[in-house]
């Protein structure tokens, strides 16, 4: 569990960093989600990258939402 929590907090951080770079808003609501999902096997990645396309979709298009 503890390396789990780990990888977590990296996913969490890298995120977090790459979210901000590209000027996707709701920066502390998407990270939560991704930190909550990286307990999930497999399916977590999945599930946490859903909202953070979605909202670089509505709030800076397609171009952003695609890198």
């Amino acid at each position: 569990m503890e390396a789990q929590a780990v990888i977590a907090i990296m996913n969490t951080v890298l995120t977090l960093i790459g979210l901000a770079i590209l000027g996707v808003p709701s920066l502390a609501v998407l990270s939560l989600i991704v930190f909550l999902c990286s307990f999930i096997p497999v399916l977590g990645v999945f599930i946490s990258t859903l909202p953070v396309v979605l909202v670089a979709l509505n709030s800076i298009g397609v171009g952003a939402a695609a890198r």
